[in-house]
This record gives C-alpha cells, sequence and structure tokens, in this order.
C-alpha cells in the first residue's frame, strides 16, 4: 500500500462544506497520492452494501438548479455545458458565491493546460486554446503541423493521407480533438450571442472543468439525450473518485440523491474497492488506507487521453509507482475497453463501389468489440 498524505486545508474545508450541504460521507476521505495527485481512501474497513457518499440533489449543480430566468437568456440555443459554463461566469456572484469552497479544490488553468491537449501547444499536436478562442476556420490544416497526438484523436496519420468518406458516420471515439474543439467552439458563440463581452479564458476554464469533472444526470421518466453531454451535472465530492476500468460498484441517481454503494469483485490478489456504475460483483472488504476507485464508463485510453487531466495510472496489480506520472485524471495500462480503430487504413485501399457496397449491408462504420460477460450489460 503506497503512503498517502492529506489534501490540503482547501480540501479539509471544502468536506466540512460539503457535510453541511447534507452530503453523507462514510469511511471514505481525500487524500493526496504519490506521484497523481488527489484520489479518495478508505478511513475504516468498508463492507459489501455499505454507503459510503450520498450527495443530495440541492448540492448539485444542474440544469435544475440554475435560475430560469439565466437559462432563459439562451432561448434553448445553448448545449448544456455551454450553459453551466456560462452560467459560472456570468451567474448571480450571490448564487454562486455558495460554491466557492468547492471551486477553491479544482485544477487551476496551468493544471488544465498541462494536462488537456485541447490546450497544448500546436507543437505538441494541440490546439492552443488557452488565450486563443476558437475561429470558424476548419482546424485540421493546423494539426498537420505536429503530428504528435494518436489518429484517433488527432484524425491523422504520419504515414499516409486519409481518404475522404462516401458518407459520414458516428465516430464516437475518433476524431476526438477536433469533435470536442467543435463542442467548445459551438458553445462560445451561442455565450458570446448574449454576452457579448465573455472573457474567453475564463469560459474556457469553466467548460473544460465541467467536462472533465461531470456525472452523468437524467431524472427519473426523462427520455436520454442522444449526446450524453445533455445529461452532466456537478457532483460535490463524489469527483474525488478516479477512474480505473474494471471498477464495480452500485452507483444510483434516484433523481433526489446520488448514492455510492461498496460492492465487491472477484478478486483474492488486492483488498481494493472496485466498483462500476451498473453491476454488482464481489469482492473482498476494502481496508482502510486503500484507495477507492470507481468507473466513469467503458472508454478507451484516447477517449481519456482527450477528455480527462491526464494521469497514467497502474493496473491494480501493479506496484512500481515509478510508471504512474502527476496529475489527476486517467490513462489506464491495463483498459479492458480500449480499442484500435483501423477505419481509415483500410478504407485506404477501398475503392468507391467496395464502400458503397458496405453502405448496403450496413457493415461502413460498423463497430466490432468483444465484450466480456461482466461488460456486456454495461455498454452505454
Amino acid at each position: 500500500m503506497s503512503a498517502y498524505s492529506p489534501p490540503g486545508e482547501e480540501h479539509v474545508a471544502f468536506m466540512q462544506w460539503a457535510i453541511d450541504q447534507a452530503v453523507k460521507v462514510n469511511g471514505v476521505e481525500p487524500a493526496r497520492i504519490p506521484g497523481r495527485g488527489l484520489g479518495m481512501i478508505a478511513t475504516k474497513d468498508i463492507q459489501e452494501d455499505e454507503i459510503m457518499v450520498e450527495v443530495p440533489l440541492s448540492a448539485m449543480l444542474s440544469i435544475d438548479s440554475i435560475p430560469a430566468t439565466f437559462v432563459n437568456l439562451f432561448n434553448g440555443k445553448i448545449s448544456l455545458q455551454g450553459l453551466l459554463a456560462a452560467f459560472f461566469t456570468h451567474g448571480d456572484p450571490n448564487i454562486l458565491k455558495k460554491f466557492d469552497l468547492w471551486k477553491a479544490t479544482w485544477p487551476n488553468m496551468e493544471d488544465l493546460e498541462e494536462g488537456l491537449p485541447i490546450l497544448w501547444s500546436k507543437e505538441l499536436g494541440g490546439l492552443d486554446l488557452k488565450h486563443n478562442s476558437p475561429n470558424e476556420t476548419a482546424i485540421a490544416d493546423d494539426l498537420s503541423t505536429s503530428i504528435t497526438l494518436p489518429p484517433s484523436a488527432s484524425g491523422l496519420w504520419n504515414t499516409f493521407r486519409r481518404k475522404s468518406l462516401v458518407e459520414d458516420y458516428q465516430t464516437k471515439h475518433q476524431n476526438l480533438l477536433i469533435r470536442q474543439e467543435k463542442r467548445l467552439r459551438d458553445a462560445w458563440h451561442d455565450v458570446l450571442a448574449v454576452f457579448p463581452d465573455t472573457n474567453w479564458e475564463t469560459f474556457a476554464y469553466y467548460w473544460l472543468i465541467i467536462n472533465t469533472r461531470s456525472f452523468y444526470y437524467l431524472m427519473p421518466g426523462q427520455e436520454r439525450p442522444e449526446d450524453t453531454n445533455e445529461a452532466m451535472a456537478l457532483v460535490p465530492f463524489a469527483d474525488y473518485f478516479n477512474h480505473i476500468d474494471n471498477a464495480e460498484c452500485d452507483v444510483n441517481f434516484d433523481g433526489q440523491t446520488y448514492t455510492f454503494r461498496a460492492t465487491k469483485v472477484y478478486s483474492q490478489s488486492q483488498s481494493l474497492l472496485l466498483f462500476y456504475l451498473y453491476e454488482l460483483i464481489p469482492v473482498p472488504p476494502v481496508e482502510k488506507g486503500e484507495e477507492v476507485y470507481m468507473s466513469y464508463g467503458p472508454h478507451p485510453n484516447d477517449f481519456l487521453f482527450i477528455e480527462c487531466i491526464l494521469a497514467i495510472l497502474p493496473s491494480p496489480s501493479a506496484s512500481n509507482a515509478d510508471k504512474i506520472i502527476k496529475k489527476d485524471g486517467f490513462f489506464l495500462e491495463e483498459n479492458e475497453s480500449d480499442a484500435l480503430y483501423l477505419d481509415d487504413i483500410i478504407f485506404k485501399d477501398f475503392t468507391a463501389a467496395e464502400k458503397e457496397e458496405l453502405i448496403f449491408e450496413r457493415y461502413y462504420g460498423y463497430v466490432l468489440r468483444i465484450y466480456s460477460h461482466a461488460s456486456v450489460s454495461k455498454k452505454l
């Protein structure tokens, strides 16, 4: 077990604030973990089916907690993520003051710049968006000057030029950086339409904070949106949990409370609490001092690399702390959900007629994935 240290005074103050907001905390607390920033550790032995954290709706920041007068300024012409970021940027200071202690625990812009490729310089393959707001021009040409990111992130290859598609199709885990930039750009222009004097760096900071710290949020009876970014909320204290791919837990939002309940996995090698959003699998109790993980979804590493503040985590069985780099976020050495997308490589040798045949047979853009028994029911 690695040694850990107290998280800092601001985190202690925030934890007390969370408790004052009726967040229930049982047997866990944030701590600094050597080599990689903050995480959640057990302060006692946690048993199966024991509730660790409960966060009430009143403590969350969601579409339902933003005043209708502010929401109506946009006439529905803004993404949910853009709206939340706009509220942090332009909302009533008297309302936002409630979140000051929480905000004091968030990464600053320098942390985001170090860990998020969208803010990296173009020389590193990023978009250099910290000081430069996105414009309407395509960014593929900008990226082509330095292809240092994986093709699924940049949409580019070092060894060949990709051919244009016969027909566009959904690419959830391809062209990641381009798609992320478009979401930010669209939100930025929607906010400017209402608040023309918006400061770019302030708005981008809050947009990225929400992007890296939000939880899935859907009220009972609501229809699930096609874009999961339209169903998100910030859930205080729960965002200390770090991600691991094969984690197991009963996490439930019933419209009033987000509940994080310990469960178990089939593992005799290590007493870690591992949990996931849907399926319960038994494990040994979590021992005092162990880090407590959760999973934010079955995401490939390239997705985690672009969407989360970078950090490399070892597998649960690893013991070499030198393999870990600092900063909160997730990049897993072992990831059951990792994937390699070969569309561009395969399609470069296909004729237009062959691609048309794939479209006809409904195999164009088809994703083939092997699911373990445990992961089938977790497919999002």
